[in-house]
């Protein structure tokens, strides 16, 4: 999960918001809540955090834990949908690039990053639009917990597509509650589970030299918990009584080939090929960077760990007794990794500012 921290100092608003971010250019509004602290704290003043969501997730998934960080932390903390994702307006196209422009907008127009530092925390495919303004702007300080590169995130994507298809059918079947969605998305998780079974068994340690192998990098799919968690965009349409999903389905299942890329390479990977870096952006930030890693999740592994720290020279990492949804299962061990490290990079930042 990912966690910016841009220096500055600014005077936060003293009660809680809720709205929507101005538009410039080609970026989106973007949905949000404020969290404000009941008192601020003095060694993190002038800072704030802003919190996003996975795929299909929303800002709803981090109400509980934005409460807490502003009670730990002391500090505005600022919840966002991504576009096609909660309340944020649904727009083509669907990539990483342009929802990292929608959250720089965001920043900059609430003026976070010029006038307090920014806290930036992020988790699955949300992560790397974490990693693109910071990567492409070279600001702050990032806190992950998840993090996949190039073709590894293809391969998650079959995953992706096959559930966008069982959401559509859900709508297509005109089915009334929730039971009858889970139990018509089992037959789809199905197919999930063959379809990483496929691709673990298809490549090798030796089909793509500057890559991990799919096998170690990826879980199957994990059931009853995941279809909750998509169900959770399932509303009851006040008209024909019947389930729709309030994610654009349409725009997110065509986007399947934009979600499994990622437009940067690093710079110090020497084994991936020239074709492939002249196709992407050459990139890295060597500001402090923490991981946060499930133990029973196989996404960061030793295979991978040299990519991630060829993007992040300076970065940590810290493991939990936990699956892919860290945060969701170890929600105080989260927190707490999340405060030691602001405020130990926040003490390191003044000391050397006094030196």
């Amino acid at each position: 999960m990912p966690l910016n921290n841009l220096r500055a100092a600014f005077r936060p608003a003293v009660r809680a918001t809720r709205g929507a971010a101005t538009s410039a250019n080609s970026a989106c509004q973007l949905a949000f809540d404020t969290v404000e602290p009941q008192e601020h704290d003095k060694q993190l003043v002038g800072q704030s955090l802003v919190i996003c969501h996975g795929l299909f997730g929303s800002k709803q998934n981090w109400r509980s834990l934005s409460k807490t960080f502003a009670k730990r932390l002391g500090v505005p903390v600022y919840t966002v949908d991504l576009r096609n994702h909660g309340h944020s307006p649904h727009v083509r196209p669907h990539d990483y690039s342009h929802m990292a422009q929608d959250l720089s907008r965001f920043m900059r127009e609430r003026g976070l990053a010029e006038r307090g530092g920014v806290n930036l925390l992020g988790h699955s495919m949300q992560d790397l639009t974490r990693v693109s303004p910071t990567l492409r702007l070279c600001v702050g300080r990032l806190l992950m917990n998840h993090i996949t590169c190039v073709l590894s995130a293809r391969l998650l994507a079959h995953r992706f597509e096959a559930y966008t298809k069982g959401m559509q059918e859900i709508e297509d079947a005109k089915l009334r509650t929730k039971a009858e969605g889970d139990k018509l998305l089992q037959t789809y998780e199905k197919v999930c589970s063959c379809s990483w079974v496929q691709h673990s068994s298809h490549y090798t340690d030796d089909s793509f030299p500057h890559l991990p192998p799919p096998l170690r990098m990826y879980e199957p799919p994990q059931s009853l918990p995941t279809r909750q968690f998509l169900l959770t965009n399932a509303l009851t349409d006040p008209t024909s009584q019947t389930l729709r999903f309030r994610i654009p389905l349409d725009i997110l299942r065509d986007s399947i080939p934009s979600i499994g890329e990622f437009p940067y390479v690093p710079p110090s990977a020497a084994a991936i090929p020239e074709a492939m870096r002249e196709e992407r952006e050459t990139a890295s930030w060597s500001g402090p960077t923490l991981f946060i890693k499930g133990a029973h999740s196989k996404y960061i592994n030793a295979r991978n760990l040299p990519i991630c720290r060829a993007f992040f020279p300076n970065m940590e990492m810290e493991t939990l007794e936990a699956g892919h949804w860290v945060h969701a299962e170890r929600p105080r061990e989260f927190v707490d990794a999340v405060e030691r490290f602001i405020r130990a990079n926040t003490a390191k930042a003044a000391a050397a500012a006094a030196a």
